[in-house]
């Protein structure tokens, strides 16, 4: 499958009126469950308002509550606690790119915009589960190595290549460094000779930590 956001976004989007009362907004934020939802204001979208947005704008005590409401509404709706302009991704970018930006940006998720209409949202959550389908597709075998980057311990063959070669379908491959002058590995197949490739990437110079079948370990 494409790893494109409008793949893995969640289309059935709750908002909050930006007029909403913090008060308000957040019984709906408890009955649905929700940790954070775009603001809208005559259709369009003009922040989003997360959880601890609103938890940090309710009082908190009897004094407070009787400030609240002497304060009057206007200084406990949504668009005075909201985060303004809000932060956005299209549908047609990469899953990467949305993780990235939320990483960067130090949030849990983004509305995606299409042609100037909110048609999504994609959060943490979304990401996580696009991960775990990717690296657990079908009956597969899952293989954890690690090895050298450079120098002369650096192995010999690709896992791919290797893999190929005994027959086994390579549903995915993932590697990345975890200390200086390693890498790890993590390579997903399905059929072919599980066993043999095993051995040859032990021969190539791939240190084979584990090999899971499904959910139980195979070796």
């Amino acid at each position: 499958q494409a790893m494109f956001v409008r793949h893995f976004m969640s289309v059935d989007v709750i908002v909050v009126e930006a007029h909403t009362s913090c008060r308000e907004a957040w019984r709906g934020f408890q009955s649905h469950k929700l940790r954070r939802a775009p603001v809208v204001e005559g259709g369009k979208l003009v922040g989003m308002v997360t959880e601890g947005d609103l938890a940090r704008a309710l009082p908190r005590n009897v004094g407070e509550l009787e400030a609240d409401t002497e304060a009057g509404s206007d200084a406990a709706v949504v668009a005075r606690v909201m985060s303004s302009p809000a932060i956005s991704i299209g549908p047609g970018e990469h899953l990467e790119d949305a993780a990235r930006l939320m990483l960067k940006r130090k949030i849990g998720g983004l509305p995606v915009i299409e042609a100037g209409a909110l048609v999504g949202i994609i959060t943490e959550s979304d990401i996580i589960r696009a991960f775990l389908r990717m690296s657990a597709m079908g009956a597969s075998v899952r293989i954890t190595i690690e090895a050298a980057a450079e120098g002369p311990e650096r192995p010999r063959g690709s896992p791919i290549e290797l893999a190929l070669q005994q027959g086994c379908s390579v549903q995915s491959f993932f590697c990345y460094p975890v200390r200086a002058g390693r890498w790890m590995g993590l390579l997903r197949v399905q059929g072919g000779a599980c066993e043999l490739l095993v051995q040859e990437l032990w021969s190539s110079g791939w240190t084979v930590l584990e090999v899971v079948s499904g959910s139980r370990r195979a070796a």
